[in-house]
């Protein structure tokens, strides 16, 4: 009974330490919220980014340009293309407000922006769920201060 007791304690200490250690990581009101607490569904908001294929970039972050280095096949040439082309969900990649990266997915056919890979877009639309935008329209950047709608 008293090795149950001494067992019940320990665990409770444990515990109490993993809690008190987590209290430490939470950000204040004025740090970062995430994207399912700053927008509801239904609302209409406007990305400026770089287009991503999420396949890619779920599998190793880095794989942001044209090629791509996959865990299981190594390097692949114009992959980013290629998994537009193939159907895989395109997202636009931006810094977020405090420089983390943030990733929108685009709810579109993804074969559509096979040709604009790696380039910047400004994307509106319509927040779907958390993470994903119904696009009302979809802008490239061809110079600084210019635009051209691709969508």
């Amino acid at each position: 009974m008293k090795a149950y007791s001494i067992a019940f304690l320990l665990l409770l200490i444990f515990s109490m330490l993993i809690l008190l250690s987590s209290c430490g990581d939470r950000q204040s009101a004025s740090q970062y919220i995430s994207p399912e607490a700053r927008f509801a569904q239904g609302d209409t908001l406007t990305l400026t980014g770089v287009l991503i294929d999420t396949h890619c970039y779920a599998l190793n972050k880095s794989n942001t340009g044209h090629d791509h280095n996959l865990p299981q096949s190594g390097f692949r040439e114009n992959c980013a293309e290629y998994c537009a082309l193939q159907g895989y969900p395109v997202a636009v990649l931006f810094d977020n407000e405090v420089g983390e990266d943030e990733v929108w997915s685009i709810m579109t056919a993804s074969q559509i922006f096979a040709d604009y890979m790696t380039q910047t877009v400004r994307v509106r639309g319509t927040v779907r769920s958390d993470g994903v935008l119904d696009p009302l329209g979809v802008e490239l950047r061809i110079e600084p201060d210019e635009w051209i709608t691709i969508m």
